[in-house]
C-alpha cells in the first residue's frame, strides 16, 4: 500500500470532509474511489474545460436578472394585457 501525501486549503478539504462524512465516506476512502475511476475511464471520470461564451452569458443573465428581483426591478408576473393596464392605472 503506498502513502499520498497532498496540500489543500484547510477550508476546502473541511467542507469537502463534511459532505464525504454524510455519504459515509472517509477522504481516504474518496481518494481511493477517484483513483479507481481514473483507471477505469483512463482519464479524469468528468469534464474538466472551460465554461462555453454562451454559459457564461447565461450565468450573468441568472445573476443580474436575481439581481433585478431583489432590488425590485421586476414586477409581479401578469395573466393577460387587462390585469397589467389594471394595475398600470391604479398607480
Amino acid at each position: 500500500m503506498a502513502n499520498l501525501n497532498i496540500r489543500i486549503d484547510e477550508t476546502l478539504k473541511k467542507d469537502v470532509d463534511y459532505i464525504l462524512s454524510k455519504l459515509g465516506l472517509s477522504t481516504s476512502e474518496a481518494v481511493r474511489m477517484f483513483f479507481a475511476q481514473i483507471k477505469n475511464c483512463r482519464g479524469i471520470p468528468f469534464e474538466v474545460r472551460l465554461a462555453s461564451e454562451e454559459e457564461r452569458w447565461i450565468k450573468k443573465a441568472v445573476a443580474d436578472t436575481e439581481e433585478d428581483i431583489k432590488a425590485g426591478r421586476i414586477s409581479k408576473p401578469y395573466s393577460d394585457v387587462t390585469e397589467l393596464m389594471n394595475d398600470l392605472l391604479e398607480d
